[in-house]
C-alpha cells in the first residue's frame, strides 16, 4: 500500500491553495490534502486506467467517512470516479483532510489537480437541502404484502453494519375490513412507533395511506426489521422507501 504523506494543517491555514498529486494505481493507496479553513473545493481528476477513485473526508486524519462531490460532465453526485478524465466540485466545510483512495487497482497511475476555496459554493447549499438520492445516497424500495390471514408480519430491511437504517417514507393500501394497523421499528413491543391508525374502508373499497416524513425516521439500531400488525383480517399492500446512514 502507498499511502500520501499527510501535510501540515493549521487552523490559521488561509483556505485558499492550488493542490495536485500523483493517483497511485496500487490498491488501497491514497493522496491526502489539508483543507482547514476551506470549504469548496473543486479539481480535475484523471484516474488510474482500470481503476476506481474513491472521495473521503477526515477530521482528524484517523476516521474517515465517503464524501459526496459533484461530477461536472453529467452534473451528477457522486462518492467515487471510474471516469479516466472529469473535473468535480463540492464541499469539504469542516473537514481537516480530504483524501482521493485507489478503491479499485489500476494498471498506470493517475494524476489529480485543482483548489480548494474558504468561499461557499452554491452547490453547497443545494447539495445539504437535497434529497438523500441526490447526494451520493442509495434509496432502496421493499415492497410488502399482508393477506387477510395474517395479522402480524416482519418485513426485513437489510443494513450493512454499523450503519442506521432511515425510513423516508412509507404508502400502503389497506382494504375489504376495518382496522386498527401499527407499522414499528424492530418489535412491536419496542413500542416505536412509526404508524398506527385506525382504517376502515367500507363496501368493499380500499384506502390509500402516503406517510412522507419531514424528518426521516432512524431505526434505533442496524438490520432492524419494520413490523407490522393489525386488529382486524385486512389486506395490506404497500412500499417503505429507506436508506443507509452512518
Amino acid at each position: 500500500m502507498i499511502t500520501a504523506t499527510i501535510p501540515a494543517s493549521s487552523s490559521n491555514q488561509t483556505g485558499e491553495q492550488n493542490f495536485s498529486g500523483t493517483l497511485s494505481s496500487v490498491l488501497g493507496s491514497t493522496f491526502t490534502i489539508a483543507v482547514t479553513g476551506a470549504a469548496t473545493v473543486g479539481f480535475h481528476l484523471e484516474v488510474p486506467h482500470g481503476g476506481t477513485i474513491t472521495f473521503e473526508g477526515s477530521w482528524d486524519g484517523v476516521e474517515w467517512n465517503t464524501i459526496t462531490m459533484r461530477e461536472m460532465g453529467t452534473n451528477g453526485y457522486v462518492t467515487t470516479s471510474a471516469v479516466e478524465h472529469e473535473d468535480y466540485i463540492g464541499s469539504c466545510s469542516s473537514f481537516i483532510y480530504i483524501r482521493f483512495r485507489t478503491s479499485v487497482g489500476g494498471s498506470t497511475d493517475g494524476r489529480v489537480y485543482g483548489r480548494f476555496s474558504r468561499n461557499v459554493s452554491t452547490l453547497e447549499g443545494i447539495e445539504h437541502g437535497n434529497m438523500p438520492h441526490k447526494v451520493g445516497v442509495d434509496v432502496k424500495a421493499q415492497w410488502f404484502h399482508y393477506s387477510s390471514v395474517a395479522t402480524n408480519g416482519t418485513l426485513a430491511l437489510p443494513t450493512v453494519d454499523h450503519k442506521k437504517l432511515v425510513v423516508s417514507d412509507l404508502h400502503f393500501t389497506i382494504s375489504d375490513a376495518s382496522s386498527l394497523v401499527t407499522f414499528s421499528d424492530g418489535s412491536l413491543a419496542d413500542n416505536n412507533l412509526i404508524f398506527r391508525g385506525n382504517l376502515k374502508p367500507t363496501g368493499g373499497a380500499s384506502i390509500f395511506v402516503p406517510i412522507s416524513f419531514s424528518l426521516p425516521h432512524v431505526f434505533v439500531g442496524t438490520n432492524r426489521p419494520l413490523c407490522f400488525s393489525q386488529t382486524g383480517a385486512a389486506t395490506v399492500d404497500g412500499v417503505v422507501h429507506y436508506y443507509e446512514s452512518e
